[in-house]
């Protein structure tokens, strides 16, 4: 610092053990009655070199001037900077040479009398360079001006601030300088780390890009390299490192084979300007086979000889793949002779579904008694279903087994590689065993003397062949209906199938009648299931049947006459009582099925033509809680009468038509309270009525307790109340049902958002706002020929760019609305302008918010697609939301 043309002095300060030098004046001993001089402090020339923001950071301690009487004392000193070209000049030291930067006071004064205390004072004032200077080539000085002030200087440090040089995504992105403003996003382009490239050498494609905030942090980092063939990015995506071992290695358009592997290919999928990579969806760069699963057991029922659960742990490595699932096969020896080879066994049966299981255990059924069974069950992902299925298919095929490796040619040699790498076998035998209880014995044709009777074959035959032995004898008066039938008088007959005819029978009697199953290990011990069975009755009793019969069609015939005559009598009723009170083109219609009309192809709408028309005396409005696009919207209640004439009021919004409305506008109300009037859905809001013989026109709709969403969620933030993410899902979820309703209708909402939202108490959300809804045409799309303001943070590309809206355009607002529902109510990209919001949906996507499942990221990027036609419909964005709700784990990540 310059002080030899002024006052300053120079001199040390002992400041923590230490030493500074640094600058003070303090004009008490002058006495001056008026502050006529002016102090320069100036530092020497400091070369910008780029920097259009800089810092400057003083130390200083000022002393009190109550005091001080007779002399001018102030509390204040100025700050001052000069652009110069270069320092061989210096700049005359005035006000018309310097700009004012800051008048800087003092927050603690010292008194020579005052003992102890720190009374060193920190100011921080920022210089933002104006547009016009040409901060790469240009400098600056830094000026203190003192009028009176007895201070001294002890520091002062000019800085700026710069976001570090990072790499992230694979990418190196320099130290860079912050923008001018406290808003400004300094763009920076990064450059791929070694053995890493951009995914193709496009010219469309952009390089990974990050915004460095005036703060000096990194924000909204898009675009992303890729690792080079052989090279896998390591946890932290900041290089690439060579593939293991025995893993495949896949680059762009490069096939790689190795022995026991088969071809990795990858492919780039061009849509629009965006670009995926498709290797396999659930799996890391260099994916390889699972290993084994773990602790393979055999659990045997106590219940059932031939049941048995296989049970086993994860693999310990998935192979780079997140789903993975298993496949089990069988093979059996007989234990009658000890050198049996083994061989298929398709009378194995597989419980819940075939071989294949997600889950770490299967059930086995109907296995044989005196029967060696060996079971493998080996692991399955991505890599193993695409370049193994081969293998896949000769092992679900049961040539071999895992005993027959070292007899089988190299053709199969493929096949083992996987169950060594994958597969786990365990072997254990069936003692024999009786067969399981006869199934379901049922009465097929009765005649006077005989019955036929049929069952089904037990569950379990411990393979042998199966020989029934069925007894029956007459059921005494007092006999119990399940005491058992082994019985002197018990007749038993043996056949060989499941179905025979007893005979010699009293008509009209009652006969118990069992069944058993044997086999060769003998019967089962369980008393099998008694059933009462009877021969047919005399002639008689057909007789009174037919009667009976007969009896019952008439009384059906009678009911039916009554009932049509009740409705036709209802519908004359319904004739006069139009025709009484002079209504026209009256038409019934089911009550189950809404008649389409379509509100923006008809002509000028008439008021009685709604069918929800009410008195306005039956309208109490309340006080005002919003304000729509025609007019203000109103709490209050409406009085319902229902068809006995009893009254009942409830609670409801009125939106009230302004009395100042211009014709196009009434005619847009109008249109909103048609299209409203066929939408019936739990999640669009319900229309109660509508007032339009009279002025002013309302539209009376449901009350939403909490009102408009985006509020609400505001509300739970500043007050620290979060929901649980399935909470938030569930609200998602709602208004995707809505939505779908909607697009089967063929109507487009063309404003979807948080604020046109509306939740009641018990947070079930409803769409509601139906002021832009249009219908589509045969293209599937509508087009705004009106002009008018639009929702730009909300909108889609092609509503943005050519003014046309389809469901897509509504599943793009979807993905904005359930972003803001996850950051509660956060505006979406911020304060940006609308020229920055524009770039932003052509550049890169809203980042995942805190704590948001990715999942549900995932989902919002996909509704974010730039190609209308790639983005998912609301029938699927339901089933994916629906997917979340049930699968509360997904949700963890």
């Amino acid at each position: 610092l310059d002080a030899s043309l002024t006052q300053w002095d120079e001199l040390s300060f002992p400041i923590r053990n230490s030493t500074l030098r640094g600058f003070q004046i303090c004009p008490v001993n002058n006495h001056r009655k008026k502050s006529d001089t002016q102090n320069w402090l100036r530092s020497p020339f400091m070369k910008l070199i780029g920097r259009s923001r800089i810092y400057i950071e003083l130390n200083f301690s000022m002393r009190e001037c109550h005091d001080l009487e007779d002399t001018i004392c102030r509390e204040t000193f100025k700050i001052y900077y000069a652009i110069a070209n270069n320092g061989s000049r210096n700049p005359n030291l005035d006000e018309n040479t310097f700009t004012t930067i800051d008048t800087v006071a003092a927050e603690d004064h010292f008194h020579p009398r005052k003992k102890g205390g720190s009374y060193i004072n920190t100011e921080v004032v920022t210089v933002v360079m104006p547009a016009s200077v040409d901060i790469s080539s240009t400098g600056i000085y830094i000026a203190l001006m003192d009028e009176g002030a007895c201070m001294a200087l002890i520091s002062l440090r000019v800085y700026s601030i710069v976001c570090p040089s990072v790499t992230d995504s694979l990418a190196v992105f320099p130290e860079t300088l912050t923008g001018q403003l406290d808003t400004s996003l300094v763009k920076v382009s990064g450059e791929c780390v070694e053995h890493s490239r951009l995914a193709v050498p496009h010219r469309s494609l952009h390089p990974p890009v990050f915004h460095c905030t005036s703060d000096g942090k990194w924000n909204v980092q898009t675009g992303t390299c890729y690792c080079e063939a052989g090279y896998e990015p390591d946890g932290l995506k900041q290089r690439c490192q060579p593939c293991p071992r025995n893993s495949f290695k896949c680059n762009y358009k490069i096939i790689t084979s190795m022995h026991f592997t088969t071809t990795c290919i990858f492919t780039i999928l061009s849509l629009g300007s965006t670009y995926l990579r498709s290797i396999h969806a659930d799996c890391g760069v260099c994916p390889t086979l699972p290993s084994a699963p773990l602790k393979l057991n055999v659990i045997k029922s106590t219940i059932h000889p031939g049941v048995v659960r296989l049970k086993w742990k994860k693999p310990a490595d998935l192979g780079h793949c997140r789903n993975i699932s298993y496949y089990s096969t069988s093979s059996k020896a007989t234990t009658d002779h000890s050198n049996s080879t083994f061989g298929k066994c398709n009378h194995v049966i597989y419980h819940p579904s075939q071989c294949t299981s997600d889950t770490p255990h299967i059930n086995v059924h109907n296995l044989h008694g005196r029967t060696n069974y060996t079971f493998t069950v080996f692991a399955i992902n991505s890599i193993t279903e695409r370049h193994y299925s081969n293998s896949i298919s000769a092992i679900k095929t049961g040539l071999f087994t895992i005993h027959q490796k070292a007899s089988l040619c190299c053709f199969y040699r493929q096949s083992f590689f996987v169950l060594d790498t994958s597969g786990v076998a365990v072997t254990f035998s069936i003692s024999k065993y009786h067969p399981s209880t006869v199934r379901s014995l049922h009465l097929v044709q009765a005649n006077y003397t005989s019955v036929d009777i049929e069952w089904n074959p037990p569950s379990y035959t411990n393979g042998d062949q199966v020989t029934y032995r069925v007894g029956a004898h007459q059921k005494e008066q007092n006999e119990s209906e399940n005491s058992g039938i082994e019985a002197p008088h018990t007749s038993y007959m043996l056949v060989n199938i499941t179905r025979t005819r007893l005979t010699s029978l009293n008509s009209g009697t009652s006969y118990k009648v069992a069944v058993h199953a044997i086999n060769s290990a003998g019967k089962n011990h369980t008393p099998p299931t008694n059933h009462l069975i009877q021969a047919s009755q005399s002639t008689m009793a057909s007789l009174y049947l037919q009667s009976y019969l007969v009896r019952a069609f008439c009384l059906y015939i009678i009911f039916s006459l009554y009932f049509f005559i009740l409705i036709f009598c209802r519908f004359c009723f319904y004739i006069l009582v139009c025709i009484k009170f002079g209504k026209e083109n009256i038409f019934l219609y089911p009550v189950h099925q809404r008649t389409y009309v379509d509100p923006f192809s008809i002509g000028p709408i008439e008021p009685h033509k709604f069918g929800c028309e009410t008195d306005p005396n039956r309208v109490s409005i309340g006080k005002v809680i919003g304000c729509g696009e025609f007019g203000e919207v109103f709490r209050g209640t409406l009085t319902l009468k229902d068809f006995h004439g009893k009254q009942s009021v409830i609670d409801v919004a009125i939106k009230q038509l302004h009395a100042l409305c211009q014709p196009h506008e009434q005619i847009d109300f109008l249109h909103e309270a048609k299209a409203l009037e066929q939408f019936q859905h739990p999640n669009i809001v319900k229309l109660e009525a509508v007032v339009t013989a009279s002025r002013p026109f309302m539209i009376v709709t449901e009350l939403m307790a909490n009102g408009c969403l985006g509020m609400f969620l505001r509300h739970q933030r500043a007050a620290k109340r979060f929901f649980k993410p399935v909470v938030l899902i569930r609200m998602l979820y709602g208004v995707s049902e809505g939505m779908e309703y909607l697009s089967k209708l063929g109507y487009v909402h063309r404003d979807l958002a948080a604020r046109n939202v509306l939740i009641n108490k018990d947070l079930v959300c409803k769409v509601a706002d139906f002021g832009l809804t249009r219908q589509i045409n045969d293209h599937n799309t509508c087009t705004n020929t009106k002009g008018g303001k639009i929702s730009l943070r909300w909108a889609a590309p092609e509503a943005v760019a050519y003014q046309t809206y389809s469901e897509a355009s509504d599943v793009w607002s979807f993905g904005v609305f359930a972003w803001e529902v996850v950051t509660y109510g956060e505006k979406p990209y911020w304060s940006l302008t609308n020229q920055q919001v524009l770039q932003a949906i052509n550049d890169y996507r809203l980042p995942a918010p805190e704590d948001c499942p990715s999942v549900l990221h995932q989902l919002m990027l996909e509704c974010w697609h730039r190609d209308r036609n790639a983005r998912p419909q609301f029938s699927r964005v339901v089933g994916r939301l629906d997917t979340m709700l049930n699968q509360r784990g997904m949700l963890d990540t």
